[in-house]
């Protein structure tokens, strides 16, 4: 059926993201609708949307200014459309929107809404340890996960992360759809596109990684 990743004319309907082509099947994006498709007829990653139109803008409030798009994570693809072997995936970082520090409450609620899709097929939003010792690059919750020795108070945790604990192998696992809400730009004159760009940064249990964006345009209303 069409939008559920394979059109009813067999096309995948999934968003490499512009990463490297060998690792980009680790993550690709599924949106709805499926953005125009280039020359190859792969989905391009940029979804454009007017402003309160059906089909596009899933907002439930008429007249606000923005639009709520439809987007979900993919992972371990079984990719025909380039030369990648999906294998697992241990972490996903989210980049655009910040994963720390968000911007604004807008940019946190997408953050959000992209860690429950995240956390709704399995994973678990943690830090890693960056302080030196035994347990340098492990997952965290607390900077106490990270001493060298119990209670020795010199741990620490940083970052935020999604991990798969165990790693995720299920090929074509995808997130339920999350609402990503891009807001039009206000100008002196009136409203003019405003722009999200999704990035973020799947890796797997070899460290390899695969890093892709989606960007999403909201446009005014004529």
């Amino acid at each position: 059926m069409s939008g559920d990743g394979c059109s009813t004319t067999c096309q995948s309907e999934l968003i490499p993201g512009g990463g490297v082509a060998r690792t980009d099947c680790t993550q690709e994006w599924l949106a709805n609708p499926v953005p125009a498709r280039d020359r190859k007829s792969i989905p391009k990653n940029q979804l454009q949307c007017t402003d309160d139109v059906p089909g596009c803008d899933f907002g439930t409030a008429t007249g606000d200014k923005a639009c709520t798009f439809q987007v979900a994570l993919c992972f371990n693809a079984a990719e025909q459309r380039f030369n990648c072997t999906p294998t697992d995936v241990t972490r996903v970082q989210l980049q655009r929107p910040k994963e720390v520090k968000p911007k604004d409450a807008i940019d946190q609620g997408n953050r959000d809404a992209l860690e429950a899709a995240l956390t709704g097929i399995g994973g678990v939003v943690r830090g890693a340890c960056s302080n030196s010792g035994p347990h340098h690059g492990e997952f965290c919750t607390a900077n106490s996960d990270c001493d060298s020795t119990p209670g020795s108070g010199k741990g620490v945790c940083t970052g935020r992360f999604v991990a798969f604990q165990p790693s995720l192998t299920t090929t074509n696992a995808c997130t339920a759809y999350a609402s990503i809400t891009v807001p039009l730009r206000q100008t002196t004159t009136g409203f003019s596109a405003g722009y999200e760009t999704l990035s973020l940064k799947a890796t797997r249990s070899d460290t390899k990684s695969d890093s892709d964006t989606l960007t999403l345009v909201c446009k005014p209303s004529p």
